[in-house]
């Protein structure tokens, strides 16, 4: 099931496990991944936009209890384009993959991901290769500080 809100994200979770994050672009999607009590997200590895195998052995591999996919709102808050793209994917998601899958609003994270990427003197193409998954690391973690907030 995919969730636009944290709260019913939450309730549909069980109560401990990790949570892996993705940061879906135009041709690879960056991870990120919990610990299984919800407090820290890392970086974890790219992967190949149409690689979806992929993913489902990693969230059986790090046994996953659910997603979190970066949702791309328009400055204004409103749904574009780009949403549409990844509901697309989401949906190829969560039928190849049985977790729940909130989408989160990711505004700013790829910049902010340059630029912390650019403070330890990443080359432009450098940064190119990690900000998708520094990217999913901030929208995740994100949510986690949520969670902590919530409780």
């Amino acid at each position: 099931m995919i969730f636009k809100t944290i709260a019913e994200f939450k309730l549909n979770l069980p109560s401990s496990g990790p949570i892996l994050g993705l940061d879906i672009g135009g041709k690879k999607i960056g991870l990120a991944l919990s610990d299984d009590f919800r407090r820290l997200s890392s970086s974890l590895q790219v992967i190949n936009i149409n690689d979806l195998n992929n993913l489902s052995k990693i969230c059986i591999d790090y046994n996953i209890t659910g997603i979190v996919i970066g949702w791309p709102l328009e400055m204004n808050g409103n749904e574009g384009e780009a949403c549409k793209k990844i509901l697309e994917k989401a949906n190829k998601i969560s039928t190849l993959i049985n977790l729940p899958i909130l989408l989160f609003d990711e505004r700013f994270t790829t910049k902010m991901a340059n630029n912390a990427l650019s403070h330890f003197e990443f080359t432009r193409k450098k940064r190119n290769d990690q900000d998708d998954k520094v990217s999913a690391n901030i929208i995740l973690q994100d949510v986690l500080n949520s969670f902590t907030l919530q409780q």
